[in-house]
């Protein structure tokens, strides 16, 4: 069982387990001490965007493809030959299209969607409503990429999909997914690669994104394996710690 370094979380909605808990005007902390890149994401349109308009883009090439595309590519490194009893932090979950996927496969013992947008979250929990999903075992958390709110070494799998180049902290992140993964766990992360220009958002080459993982500890043992490749504008990194 998966410990959360809290243990006030609930499921009647999304649990919130972000470090602005408790304060009196939550959303103008949010707004005010997080970076333009995250702040978009506090739009509902946005959440929108990514749950309706956007994947029929993806599919035509801007990402590995649409959401099936994309949990396939995951799923294939994350839990193919492994057994049933797994459990995986979507990180940066977005609307949950990934994560949701992964609840409902039946690879996966516990599921947690964390996200730090509410409206990202509160479009997951819808989806999950309107699809019939609330018997999956999925636990939708609003939370720090660069804190996350797990103890040690408590997930078997981290899916970090398209979501690099948004947190404030990417080092920081990639730092708590080698933190919170146990010994033999593996990460999936994409995010997109330059020449996309870096003025909102922070952008990567294939040796950059190799280098975070590095530095974070992936591939300083005998025991852990690290590949990232560029596929066009996108970059996929694999990793076992």
């Amino acid at each position: 069982m998966v410990s959360l370094t809290s243990s006030d979380a609930d499921n009647s909605t999304y649990s919130e387990l972000s470090s602005t808990k408790g304060s009196s005007n939550v959303g103008k902390c949010f707004t005010n001490k997080k970076p333009l890149r995250q702040q978009l994401f506090t739009s509902p349109l946005i959440s929108t965007l990514y749950e309706r308009v956007l994947p029929p883009l993806w599919s035509a090439g801007l990402r590995i493809g649409g959401p099936d595309e994309e949990y396939n590519s995951a799923a294939s490194f994350l839990v193919q030959d492994s057994d049933k009893n797994l459990a995986l932090l979507d990180m940066s979950c977005g609307t949950g299209f990934v994560g949701r996927r992964f609840a409902s496969s039946g690879s996966c013992e516990q599921v947690f969607a964390l996200d730090y947008s509410e409206q990202m979250l509160n479009e997951c929990v819808a989806s999950i409503q309107r699809e019939k999903e609330t018997e999956s075992p999925i636990c939708v958390i609003r939370g720090d990429a660069g804190s996350l709110p797990f103890n040690d070494n408590v997930f078997d799998c981290v899916n970090w999909g398209a979501a690099m180049h948004c947190v404030p902290d990417a080092d920081a992140a990639m730092s708590e997914v080698y933190r919170v993964l146990k010994p033999g766990g593996k990460v999936y992360a994409t995010t997109f690669l330059r020449p996309f220009p870096d003025i909102i958002f922070r952008f990567f080459t294939v040796d950059e994104i190799e280098q975070l993982a590095r530095n974070a500890g992936f591939n300083n043992n005998d025991n852990s394996s690290l590949n990232v490749e560029g596929k066009g504008v996108y970059g996929i990194l694999k990793a076992t710690k």
